[in-house]
């Protein structure tokens, strides 16, 4: 097998034309060069240089491996730099799965943190549902993810509690309230989200665990849709307090679910023995420290 040190010492040498200029370019004494040269024309069973006292010239099969070997250095050269650049955050792509409540709500402040401290880095933000940042980082597609817990196959490192509210005008009585709890919440007019969202699992498990069933009067797909319906008049919408922020309804107000209180863990999402890029640490990193600021502002509860 051919060692990159003995194709490197080769190429130094047809390169200088002369074992002790290229000895001296490489930073070896001239017998171990000469010695590395001699173990390559052995291993390939080829004469690769005719030496003379003066200078050494390439045989025909020298040139030949002279001419490949410089495109391989060179390509192994530009790997190593790429490599090295990215070690040093200088350049660098990380795609990182989200949930469109919290890719809209807190990683707009991540982004631009992190580009501020490292320019030169992509960052390829995916925001989808749940099931799909588990089936992203299930196959490597993504670095990481940042949602609800997706399940026992992937690693969940918890950040902070996404606490459910019920949205509903400023000017019904309801809004006066403290807490509303699961009991009277049965009995309203609901809007929820439809079936396979986080959202509405979330909350049928919740009234399960109270030995009720969720009955909403309607249901839709996005969080912005239920509330411009509440906003309407429609009924009222149990969601994440995050989510009710995003529905840019100022007509809207959250009273907290409690007793028991209404909640979903959210954190770092990550394949077990996936070793994570000097890139994706980095911004981890400031992930980590922009959720112990919300919870620190009460954004999100600990």
């Amino acid at each position: 097998m051919i060692s990159i040190s003995k194709l490197r010492a080769f190429a130094a040498v047809a390169e200088h034309g002369s074992f002790t200029s290229a000895a001296k370019s490489l930073g070896v004494s001239t017998p171990a060069l000469s010695a590395q040269v001699s173990e390559l024309e052995r291993t390939l069973g080829l004469s690769l240089i005719h030496r003379t006292t003066r200078r050494v010239d390439l045989t025909g099969e020298g040139t030949r491996l002279f001419e490949r070997a410089k495109r391989v250095l060179f390509d192994l050269d530009s790997i190593a730099a790429d490599l090295s650049s990215e070690g040093r955050l200088e350049r660098g792509r990380i795609a990182v799965s989200c949930v469109p409540t919290l890719a809209a709500s807190l990683f707009p402040d991540i982004m631009a943190r992190f580009a501020s401290l490292h320019p030169q880095v992509v960052i390829h933000l995916i925001d989808e549902t749940t099931d799909d940042l588990r089936d992203r980082v299930m196959r490597s597609e993504a670095d990481f993810g940042i949602g609800p817990d997706p399940g026992p196959e992937l690693l969940f490192e918890r950040l902070a509690s996404d606490r459910f509210v019920l949205a509903c005008r400023k000017e019904d009585a309801l809004s006066q309230r403290k807490f509303i709890g699961p009991a009277e919440l049965a009995k309203l007019p609901l809007i929820a989200l439809g079936r396979g969202s986080n959202v509405r699992t979330v909350l049928d498990h919740y009234f399960e665990s109270q030995g009720l069933v969720l009955k909403p009067r309607f249901e839709v797909n996005h969080h912005y849709t239920l509330g411009a319906l509440v906003a309407a008049g429609l009924g009222y919408g149990p969601l994440p307090e995050l989510a009710l922020k995003l529905t840019g309804e100022p007509l809207l107000k959250g009273v907290p679910i409690r007793r028991p209180t209404c909640e979903r863990a959210i954190g770092i999402v990550t394949r077990p023995g996936n070793r994570l890029s000097p890139a994706a640490t980095a911004l981890l990193d400031v992930v980590r420290e922009n959720f112990r600021a919300v919870v620190q502002a009460g954004s999100v509860a600990s």
